[in-house]
Formats: C-alpha cells, sequence, structure tokens
C-alpha cells in the first residue's frame, strides 16, 4: 500500500488561518495593544484512514511559519475535515484558554496541546479566517496566601504596629519571585466601601501612618508572571475615639461662659483635624437626657481651629454642657462635660433668637412661671403677627415663620401674672 497527497491547484478552494499573539493579560481575547507572535509554526492535518485526529495516520497537509505580525495562512484548501496544531512556543510560555470569550475571531481556538477541534471545509465556503491562538508567560501561581498580623486596639491618631506575615503560616505553592499588594478598606467616591490597593505598599510587610478611624487591611501576593492574586486574612485595627477608653481628648481648651442676656456661650480648641468632623453641641439639665443646641462643620485641613456656639434657651438652675464629634463614618467622640450655674430674674426669662432674624424666631421660656403668662410679636405698625400662650409651671416654646414678612423692626412683648411686661426688639433682613 502507499499513501498519496493530492492538492488542489490552479487557483480555487478556501483560505485557512490567521493570527497567534501574545495574550498578555491572558484573559483569551484579543486586544490592540497586544502583538503578534512571529515564527510559530503552523501545521495542517486531515486525518488518515480512521478518520481520527490524533493517531499516527493522520496527515500532514501543509506547514507554514507566521509572519513578522503573527499571521499565517493555508491557501487552495479543498473540501474536507482538518485540524490545526501550533507549535515552536517561545521558553516560557503557554496557549491561552480556549474559548474564553464569545467571539469566534478574537478569542484562542488552541486546546493546552495547541491543537484545534476539527474543523470542517464545505464547497464553496468562503475563506476562514478566524483560527486563531494566544500564549503567555507560563505561570505557577500561589495556592494558598499565608496569613498576616496581628489585630490592634490604639487611639484615635497613634501609629499601629507593623503589619507582617505570620512567619508559620507562609505563602505556599507555586514558583517563582512573590509579589505583594496591601489593601484598605475605604469608602468610594460614591460613598461605598470597597478594597483598594494602596499605592507603594508592595512589600511583605506594611506600616500604616496615623489613623484616625477603625480601619480594615489584607494582603495579595501571587508569583512572578501571574495576573491573579490571592487574599490573606483580614486584619482590624479598632481605633478609639479622642476621650474614650483612657485616649486624649479631642480639643485642648474647652469652656463655657454665662453671657448677660441669658445666653451661654461655648468655645472649644481642637486638636489637629486630619478629617472633617461634625461637631454638636448639647445641652442636659440632668446629665442623662441630652439635647442639641446647634452644630458646626470643622474646617478638617490639618490643623487646630477654634468653634463657638450660643446656646440662646438655657433653663435657670444648673446646665450641663458637651460637644459631641462625629466622622463621616459616624464615630462619635465626646468632649468632657461642663456646667454652668443660672439664675435667671424673671425679667429676663423669655428668649427671643436669633436677633437679627431672617427666616425662623424661636421664642422660649427659660423657667416656669407661677401665674399664666403670654406672648405676642407686634410689626412695628402694631399689627399682631403671634401669639404664644405659657400656662403656669410650664416650659413652652414657639417657632414663628419670619421669611415671608416685611424686614424691619419688630416687637416682642411677655405679659406676665402679676400685670408686669417686657418688651424685647427684633430686627428682621
Amino acid at each position: 500500500t502507499a499513501g498519496v497527497t493530492i492538492q488542489v491547484s490552479g487557483g480555487g478552494g478556501t483560505t485557512l488561518g490567521d493570527f497567534v499573539w501574545y495574550d498578555n493579560d491572558q484573559d483569551g481575547a484579543q486586544h490592540p495593544t497586544e502583538k503578534g507572535v512571529p515564527g510559530i509554526t503552523v501545521r495542517l492535518f486531515q486525518p488518515g484512514p480512521d478518520t481520527l485526529f490524533g493517531t499516527n495516520d493522520d496527515i500532514l497537509v501543509s506547514t507554514v511559519m507566521t509572519d513578522t505580525s503573527g499571521k499565517y495562512a493555508f491557501a487552495c484548501i479543498a473540501p474536507g475535515k482538518y485540524m490545526v496544531r501550533f507549535s515552536g512556543l517561545p521558553t516560557g510560555y503557554e496557549f491561552t484558554g480556549k474559548n474564553k470569550v464569545n467571539n469566534p475571531c478574537r478569542d484562542s481556538d488552541a486546546k493546552s496541546n495547541g491543537e484545534t477541534d476539527p474543523i470542517t471545509i464545505v464547497a464553496g465556503q468562503g475563506d476562514t479566517l478566524c483560527i486563531d491562538a494566544g500564549i503567555h508567560v507560563i505561570c505557577e501561581n500561589v495556592t494558598k496566601a499565608g496569613l498576616i498580623c496581628c489585630n490592634q486596639t490604639i487611639c484615635e491618631g497613634e501609629t499601629p504596629a507593623l503589619l507582617y506575615g505570620n512567619p508559620l503560616f507562609p505563602p505556599q505553592g507555586g514558583s517563582g519571585k512573590l509579589q505583594y499588594v496591601w489593601m484598605q478598606y475605604v469608602k468610594n467616591s460614591q460613598g461605598q466601601w470597597t478594597w483598594a490597593a494602596i499605592p507603594g505598599a508592595t512589600d511583605s510587610v506594611y506600616q500604616p501612618g496615623p489613623l484616625f478611624e477603625t480601619a480594615y487591611f489584607m494582603r495579595c501576593v501571587r508569583r512572578e508572571n501571574c495576573l491573579h492574586f490571592l487574599e490573606s486574612n483580614i486584619i482590624k485595627i479598632i481605633v478609639t475615639p479622642a476621650g474614650t477608653g483612657g485616649c486624649p481628648q479631642f480639643f485642648t481648651v474647652f469652656q463655657v461662659t454665662p453671657m448677660s442676656n441669658a445666653a451661654v456661650k461655648l468655645e472649644w480648641w481642637t486638636l489637629s483635624e486630619n478629617a472633617r468632623y461634625q461637631y454638636v453641641a448639647e445641652r442636659s439639665m440632668n446629665e442623662t437626657d441630652w439635647s442639641p443646641i446647634g452644630e458646626i462643620i470643622g474646617i478638617g485641613d490639618g490643623y487646630s481651629h477654634r468653634y463657638d456656639l450660643m446656646d440662646h434657651a438655657p433653663e435657670s438652675g444648673m446646665n450641663y454642657y458637651r460637644v459631641r464629634r462625629l466622622s463621616a463614618s459616624g464615630e462619635a467622640a465626646y468632649s468632657e462635660v461642663r456646667d454652668v450655674m443660672l439664675d435667671i430674674p424673671r425679667s429676663e426669662s423669655l428668649a427671643v433668637y436669633p436677633n437679627p432674624v431672617e427666616q425662623v424666631l424661636y421664642i422660649r421660656n427659660l423657667m416656669a412661671y407661677e401665674a399664666d403668662a403670654s406672648v405676642h410679636l407686634y410689626s412695628a405698625s402694631g399689627v399682631l403677627v403671634h401669639t404664644l400662650n405659657i400656662p403656669a409651671g410650664s416650659m413652652m416654646s414657639s417657632e414663628v415663620p419670619m421669611v415671608n414678612l416685611p424686614a424691619g423692626i419688630y416687637l416682642v412683648r411677655i405679659l406676665f401674672g402679676d400685670g408686669e411686661t417686657r418688651t424685647l426688639k427684633v430686627s428682621k433682613f
């Protein structure tokens, strides 16, 4: 017996071929930045008498090499069943995954042995130019990322201890140089929490800087020439807010001062503000139940700052004050409590604020009266704008919308139960 190969000559037939490329990102898809591979041997086979590929009777139809741009082609292919085999890869390279993207002209068709699945050419068929092969550097990645150490608790603004790999549980598996990336759990610009790589943190150990909120870290590891990282365990560094758990306060000075108009002024000087905080001034009459009296958004530029708020409606007797500081994540720190005793005379016991007023005027009695009292708000022309009745023994307050009223002077007059009156002027702008 003898075997012969019959080739079609003189035109006709189908052209089969295409491209071998460096799949640098190992995703199995061709990208414009990924170059072709020259000098790859490409063989075209037909099955032998057993009609199966991969056996000793396979028939070699033709052999070509990829050109300088990674292209190859077999011209004038007659109808039949074929298989393409790629070989001669550069040292240290292997074939990328087969059919990893849903695009037959942009994926890789070679299996790990460099052979394609059978390809059928029928009579009258157009050219088949989507038989491609991607190759990439051989990666023997780690199988275990190892453990890092250690969880900590620190005070706000302190620097945590060095984070390092646990020597009892190092990264395992694979071959080649280890590569590291440290990650921190942070809030992105959309307000969502996500893991983000820490710039420059690519050693086996990592030293965080001063922390002002509880933080989470992990270390990712891979072998050189591999794309995918394995994640370690997560380290939690608990940051105790200023003024709690034996940690220093967030301020250098906090004081409350009674003013001549039955108001109390709160002032505090912060330490360096390394984040933008919300400060809420609070008042209590029993050191248990606290009510907000005003808030300020801090500057947060890394410097110390002075802030102040006015309590326009303290009560007669002992008033307790504190400042609650809130971080962007809602973590709260509290100042020390300051107290001030106010012996408010009845003539100064009606709080009317702010003055001048633009939108809303607040009216409140600062002490309970022995008899019913009434408060009237008049315009300068004598028009009654608002009335507040204060029953004996009660604490009353009222919010008067002023935004739609004309600018000018208004009069607030309180009539006590014994007939005494007191009048206050309020400017509206």
